[in-house]
Parts: C-alpha cells; structure tokens; sequence
C-alpha cells in the first residue's frame, strides 16, 4: 500500500511542477522584446513581474505567464529576462521541451521583467 501511495504523491509534485498557462485576452496585448534592453522612448516603467513561485517547461510558457502579469499591471511592453533552471522531474527521466531526457540536464525555465505603459504600440520583435 506504501508503494502506491508514495507513486501518486511523487505524480503529484511532479505535475505541480508543470504548469500550463494560456494568454488573457489583455496579455494578448502586450508587446514584447527578446533582443532590445532599453524600451522605446515613448515608454515609461510601471514596475516588474515575475514568474515566481512557478516554472515552466517552455520558453513560450514563461513568456506567456509575463505578458499576462503585464497586463495585469496596466503595462502594454514588457522587456524579459528567462532563465533555464533545471530538469522538471527529479529521478532517472524528465520531460523537455516535448521529449523525455536524463533528469540531469537542464530543461525548464522562469522569467522577470520589466514592464512599461507606451503611448503608441511598439512594434513587437520576431524571435
């Protein structure tokens, strides 16, 4: 009984470890860049996000996760910073990015940045 019992909790920290995230109507509306450090001069700083407490499998999903605390900031740009943390799963495998690989090598990410309230729309950076 121990046996299944340690199975299920061991899924569930590891599902508490993946986190899917969709983009919010108004993070549909921030903007973005991956290469800029220094926003548009038509742009004035409102604070910064975090992904904190979670992490997430995909680059995508942690830019996601900003935009949508952009927004809830009354940001329109957002300037992030994503950092690859490490295996998802602890143990012999882990899934990353879409593939299972040895839990050892690095294979989620979080993010921060810093966002901003532009008078006009910048123009959003292609990856």
């Amino acid at each position: 009984m121990s046996g299944i019992k340690n199975f299920f909790s061991t899924l569930i920290i590891a599902l508490s470890l993946v986190s899917c995230v969709s983009l919010s109507e108004s993070g549909k509306n921030v903007k973005y860049t991956l290469e800029n450090i220094e926003p548009p001069t038509n742009c004035f700083l409102l604070g910064e996000v975090s992904t904190f407490p979670f992490d997430y499998a995909t680059i995508e999903e942690v830019l996601t996760s900003l935009r949508n605390k952009t927004a809830e900031k009354g940001g329109n740009y957002l300037i992030p910073e994503i950092e690859e943390v490490g295996s998802i799963i602890k143990g012999s495998s882990a899934i990353c990015r879409g593939k299972t690989t040895v839990a050892r090598y690095p294979c989620h990410y979080k993010g921060s940045g810093k966002v901003y309230l532009c008078k006009t729309d910048p123009p959003q950076k292609s990856n």
